[in-house]
């Protein structure tokens, strides 16, 4: 059962943690092309610039019923034969989640836990936040049955967004400009932002007159469910990982897990890019506008910015397959709504439709990247310049679509020159 898993993950944990504790602080920075640290002007305690990164500290899981409940879990237990990894693989964990290639879908679910542990005990949050460690092995076991077995939005595609946040803090620096708290706050918020994600978009939940829908009135309805659901599992007993935290500490947090969960919904999206250029902008021409760490708004925008640009990270992938693997299963998901639509009698999404062949999805993906996802990491690198070889990947990936396009549906067989994998950045 959960309660034999979690002891299983906390044992196997507290030996990852030891060996990847020792071999944390050497692990080479990785650096953009340029050669770049970070372009965001600072304002911390009447200083302009803020050189270096801050010193950061770093009963059985069950799911909810309709109504919101939290129930005894009726997940299958993950399998046993995750924990038999090698002790050469033990020791290379980090090392592993220090790489944009860290594909989660070459995970079991169970080896998930134990990876997101990891990211989480980078920076000490277990500890700092006297989070007891089965409370957390039974929260982020709670996950796997909290997380609807969809073809895109599911357990794997909320740690591979914890994953791409997690690089955003690490690798493109952005943690250097936000507090523990906030570190935490975005790691949770970016593993629990599709929590019960039921696999159609907030149009279909609108037109179909859902229940959510009519619940949250139709503002933001997935992102709100998704919020409520992170906090309802929270709130439950062996599953409450800021129970030890003052009133203060946890209204910081809860306020900004909700704000970046909220921010993942795409009406929010060109507000961000254009907000991201503009600040750019004023810094450029050195116009006073200065991010301030000590300010709550600029921190939690920045957040809101990492956690979002990880939900939409698959296109900036340093391998073409991996973006191509993510892509046919949000296609397939769209697909299955396109399905539900007819059957409901509701107006079908006509860019959903059709999604059965290379060539439509390969379509569909140039003009995505180009016009939606583009811009924004172009944004979040004028602020991080380490974020410019997303920009990179993101351009080779469309190259690499538009040869499908221009072959009539056949994948390309040549690499694509121009993406910027880890290897080559530390080279550089």
């Amino acid at each position: 059962g959960d309660d034999h898993v979690v002891g299983l993950i906390e044992q196997y944990s507290n030996k990852v943690i030891k060996q990847s504790s020792s071999a944390r602080a050497p692990v080479p920075a990785q650096v953009s092309p340029k050669g770049k640290s970070s372009s965001l002007r600072a304002r911390r305690g009447g200083s302009v610039a803020f050189q270096g990164k801050l010193k950061i500290m770093g009963n059985s899981p069950g799911k909810l019923d309709s109504q919101g409940n939290l129930t005894e879990s009726q997940s299958a237990s993950p399998r046993s034969s995750a924990f038999a990894m090698t002790p050469g693989a033990k020791e290379n964990v980090f090392e592993q989640l220090n790489s944009w290639e860290f594909d989660v879908l070459m995970c079991d679910k169970s080896e998930l836990v134990v990876y997101g542990q990891e990211m989480l005990n980078y920076y000490h949050t277990v500890e700092e936040f006297h989070v007891k460690p089965k409370t957390m092995a039974a929260f982020l076991a709670s996950m796997e049955s909290n997380y609807r077995d969809n073809s895109f939005h599911s357990l794997y595609h909320a740690y591979a967004v914890m994953h791409a946040a997690f690089m955003m803090l690490t690798s493109i620096g952005a943690d250097q400009f936000l507090t523990s708290k906030d570190v935490y706050a975005v790691l949770i918020g970016s593993l629990c932002h599709d929590l019960d994600h039921p696999g159609t978009t907030n149009e279909f939940q609108k037109s179909s007159r859902s229940s959510l829908a009519l619940l949250y009135n139709d503002k933001s309805v997935l992102e709100n469910h998704h919020a409520a659901t992170c906090f309802k599992i929270m709130s439950a007993e062996g599953t409450n990982i800021l129970s030890e935290l003052n009133n203060e500490d946890f209204m910081h947090i809860r306020k900004l897990i909700i704000e970046v969960i909220l921010k993942t919904d795409m009406v929010n999206h060109f507000d961000m890019v254009k907000n991201m250029q503009a600040l750019a902008d004023k810094q450029d021409k050195d116009e006073g506008s200065y991010f301030s760490i000590d300010s709550e708004h600029d921190r939690f925008e920045l957040c809101s910015l990492v956690v979002h640009c990880a939900d939409l990270s698959n296109p900036a992938y340093p391998s073409f397959e991996m973006t191509k693997n993510w892509c046919q299963r949000v296609c397939q998901e769209f697909s299955e709504q396109v399905e539900l639509e007819k059957k409901a009698g509701i107006p079908v999404t006509s860019f959903m439709e059709g999604l059965n062949n290379e060539l439509s999805i390969a379509k569909l993906q140039v003009g995505f990247v180009n016009y939606v996802i583009l811009p924004l990491w172009k944004a979040a690198s004028l602020l991080l310049p380490k974020a410019e070889r997303q920009c990179a990947n993101c351009v080779a990936n469309v190259k690499s679509w538009q040869r499908i396009v221009d072959s009539g549906g056949e994948s390309p067989t040549k690499e694509v020159e121009g993406r910027v994998d880890d290897d080559e950045e530390e080279e550089e």
